[in-house]
């Protein structure tokens, strides 16, 4: 992508961490399978990059996700790695880049990383989203590029939608601001996807919903795949808010694609690939906020109507 580099060799944290035998079993951070960064983690400081050996848009953002938080309480983030292609994926991503830029002189790390490669190709890199409509540059970029590389219009219209909704969500309800990050990649079968992925630092899906007093009593876990049904919302009833996460579900039912949430330390899967499920899962970082990723397949999406999905959630609640 053309970035400058803006970091340099720490050659004390090599000695000190980057023993040349590698230290752990290979662990992959992907919307299909993804560790724990626990897994990862050589002290509260300290992640070792050398651990993965698979990412996707979903593992960057979980990455950086945990990484922000670390650098806000301890105010120092070493990271170990190796210039291999998941390092490659993560400069590709804007990893380093907004680390550097957010925390300057804080972020510390034992390899040079010289060029993007590996099956990442970021259209958004990570970027910072400080007030309501700041994604919108960055978007109509993005789509300028996939209409050149003939992405299906279906595909340009659900993703134009989801980046504002999503991000408009992070400053409406968490107060923002947030981070923004989307990829094209390649799933399992070789078809060509999109990677949408949002993440904030505010109170979470279960805290802000059970502000209605509608949904006060519900449970955390409850509250956030109630989330996902039509006209329900942290605002009063009166406002006739509440659509807008049905509608991301719809979509990406209607694309056939995937969904990962994660809040308020849980996780929902929303695999539509099929007849469509929704699984509990425990997510990779228990870090304040809300992590969007959704994987969206080039070409058509169908309608599927906010019924349908919410007989989908309805059936999860039970």
């Amino acid at each position: 992508m053309g970035r400058a580099v803006l970091f340099d060799k720490i050659d004390f944290l090599k000695k000190a961490y980057a023993p040349e035998k590698f230290p752990k079993d290979v662990l992959n951070f992907t919307m299909l399978e993804c560790g724990f960064i626990s897994e990862v983690t050589i002290d509260e400081n300290t992640l070792d990059l050398r651990c993965i050996g698979n990412i996707d848009g979903f593992g960057i953002i979980e990455l950086f996700s945990h990484a922000i938080h670390v650098l806000d309480k301890n105010g120092a983030m070493n990271l170990i790695n190796s210039s291999s292609n998941v390092d490659k994926a993560l400069f590709e991503a804007g990893f380093f880049t907004e680390l550097v830029r957010k925390y300057p002189g804080k972020v510390f790390f034992t390899q040079n990383v010289t060029g993007s490669g590996g099956e990442v190709e970021a259209l958004i890199p990570i970027t910072y989203v400080g007030y309501k409509g700041a994604e919108r540059i960055a978007l109509e970029n993005a789509i300028g590029r996939m209409r050149d590389f003939s992405y299906h219009e279906d595909l340009l219209g659900a993703f134009s939608w989801m980046i504002g909704e999503l991000a408009d969500n992070a400053h409406t309800h968490s107060k923002g601001p947030c981070h923004i990050l989307v990829t094209s990649e390649r799933d399992e079968f070789q078809r060509r996807v999109l990677k949408i992925c949002v993440t904030d630092k505010g109170a979470g899906i279960p805290f802000t919903l059970k502000k209605n007093p509608r949904f006060a009593k519900l449970s955390d876990e409850k509250a956030l795949v109630t989330a996902f049904r039509p006209h329900v919302s942290g605002w009063a009833e009166k406002y006739r808010r509440g659509k807008g996460l049905s509608d991301v579900a719809a979509l990406t039912a209607g694309s056939r694609s995937l969904l990962r949430v994660e809040s308020a330390e849980l996780g929902l899967f929303m695999n539509f690939s099929n007849l469509g499920n929704i699984e509990r899962y425990p997510p990779s970082t228990r870090v304040p906020g809300t992590r969007f990723c959704i994987q969206l397949s080039d070409g058509p999406v169908e309608r599927v109507s906010r019924e349908e999905i919410d007989r989908l959630v309805e059936e999860t609640v039970d």
